[in-house]
């Protein structure tokens, strides 16, 4: 803001010939001269003597008035905001050369007259000037001083204090790596212990190789021994050989088993039986023939692959068609499902279980690939072919078979894959279409009758999640294993066979793993305890 332009002139007109006159002039008009002188190069006394000339001041001390101006503009800048408008808004006092003589009321005493020129008076007043400029400045610079003192106090107060908290981290770091030092000598302790103990130990091992030693010797006596022994079975071989040529020429002396009639081409009921139990047991269909003449006495002829093969398609119908018969008149079933993939190929398996917890393979089926769709297709063809299989039953019922299983279908269980829910959906829709087919009236049905007929339940097997929270749990404890031995080895790490277990789990785990090893049935045959147990 302009501060001459509020006193209606401007301050070029200042510094002209015709100069305007004002009653006062403010601190922000001073400035804003000083400033306007300064840029023109006029001298400080000039701009004085044009404001006393603005202000039409005769009596005006142009020196104090000079200085008094250095300090306003000093205390200007220390102002800031709302106190610097403030302050520039203040009247500018003009500091007078004629000294005020102060007088009494009482009465004067007379003195005697003196006579004193003109210009002593005016010498002295000089003097006086002088004098009170010299103690101004003294105040000033003693201000200045005291206020770089407290400066240089404050910075080294800084300095003192930021020395301080470095001597404390020192002091702390000091501290740190002498515990530090201290855990090192501990363990340094600890490996010479160590060091002693695998001395111990390499001591026993030796004890035990010379023990192992002995053992060789024994073994090589009963090697010996045994030699003898096999010498003797290979004579009592030969004589069995003998009889067994004597036995096989008495079968080939008897007569074929009939297991096919040539006039009509068909196997016998027992091969066929014969065939499905060998499949039973996990007897591949190349191998069914050479294995029945291999095991049984001779048969005039022997089926082929390909008979093997239908024999096993014929089984698989009965199989669908009993488990038909069977779940049809079961209600509330439940429907497990599975996918998993084998050299590049998806298999889905579909298994059905009543609530006597009896489980019946619907089938186990090829997919093109594991979509909830395709997952849902391979179902109906498998749906279909059960209907195919229970014909009559279908033609008797008035709809099929497999549309009544299907609707029987009460819950679900897999597992948490994200196909799984989609086919879940599938599913329970694919249920509503096949509802209106095996329920008489349902069209007169409420909406909440036909809501809890279609009503699916799904369940999901918590085995992955347990499994997820096993390797989450698994990384905590091995970090906090770390922690908390702070470099102490325990455990298998102490043994150098076992030391290779100790990086890549924790203790617990190991410990579980031990226990199960030793004491679950079925997971490791191996183990001593195991073993002992099955053999008391």
């Amino acid at each position: 803001m302009s501060f001459c332009v509020n006193l209606v002139f401007t301050v070029q007109a200042a510094f002209s010939d015709s100069k305007p006159k004002v009653k006062n002039l403010t601190n922000g008009a001073v400035l804003e001269l000083f400033e306007h002188g300064r840029s023109v190069n006029a001298k400080t006394i000039d701009v004085v003597q044009i404001m006393c000339e603005i202000c039409d001041v005769k009596d005006a001390n142009i020196t104090a008035c000079r200085s008094k101006v250095y300090r306003m503009i000093d205390a200007d800048k220390k102002k800031r905001a709302d106190d610097r408008d403030s302050y520039r808004n203040n009247i500018f006092h003009f500091p007078s050369s004629v000294p005020t003589l102060s007088t009494t009321d009482s009465t004067p005493e007379v003195k005697p007259s003196i006579d004193v020129s003109e210009s002593k008076i005016e010498e002295l007043r000089n003097i006086k000037e002088a004098n009170r400029m010299l103690k101004r400045k003294v105040t000033r610079r003693e201000d200045s001083i005291e206020r770089k003192v407290a400066a240089k106090t404050r910075k080294l107060e800084k300095i003192t204090e930021s020395t301080e908290q470095k001597l404390e981290k020192s002091e702390a770091s000091l501290k740190q790596k002498t515990e530090i030092l201290e855990k090192k000598r501990q363990k340094h302790s600890q490996d010479i212990l160590s060091i002693r103990q695998l001395n111990n130990y390499v001591k026993i091992l030796k004890k035990h190789i010379n023990g192992v030693n002995v053992m060789l010797e024994e073994r090589s006596r009963e090697h010996k021994v045994q030699e003898e022994e096999y010498s003797i079975l290979q004579h009592k071989n030969k004589e069995l050989e003998k009889s067994v040529e004597y036995l096989q020429g008495l079968i080939n002396d008897t007569d074929e088993i009939i297991v096919c009639d040539p006039s009509i081409n068909i196997y016998s009921n027992r091969l066929i039986e014969c065939v499905m139990n060998l499949t039973n047991l996990k007897i591949a269909t190349k191998n069914v023939g050479p294995v029945i003449q291999e095991v049984a006495t001779r048969v005039n002829r022997l089926p082929s692959r390909q008979t093997v093969d239908n024999i096993v398609d014929r089984k698989v119908s009965m199989s669908q068609k009993q488990v038909s018969q069977i779940t049809a008149k079961e209600k509330d079933t439940t429907l497990y499902t599975d996918e998993t993939r084998k050299h590049g190929h998806t298999y889905q398996t579909y298994i059905l279980t009543d609530k006597s917890q009896n489980s019946y393979l619907l089938g186990l089926r090829e997919m093109v690939n594991k979509s909830a769709q395709c997952t849902l297709d391979v179902l109906k063809e498998i749906l279909f072919d059960i209907s195919a299989h229970c014909k009559e039953l279908s033609e008797a019922k008035n709809f099929s078979v497999g549309y009544e299983l299907l609707c029987n279908i009460t819950n679900t269980m897999s597992d948490r894959a994200s196909t799984e829910k989609a086919f879940n959906t599938l599913l329970q829709n694919y249920k509503e279409e096949v509802l209106p087919k095996v329920i008489d009236n349902y069209d007169e049905l409420s909406v909440e009758e036909k809501s809890h007929c279609g009503k699916i339940n799904n369940f999901f097997c918590g085995l992955h999640l347990l499994c997820g929270m096993a390797d989450v749990c698994e990384a905590g404890m091995k970090k906090y294993e770390t922690g908390f031995l702070d470099g102490k080895e325990i455990g298998s790490s102490v043994r150098p066979e076992l030391k290779r277990f100790h990086k890549s789990e924790s203790g617990t785990l190991r410990l579980l793993r031990s226990c199960s090893k030793a004491f679950a049935r079925g997971e490791d045959e191996k183990m001593e305890c195991i073993c002992l147990l099955l053999h008391i």
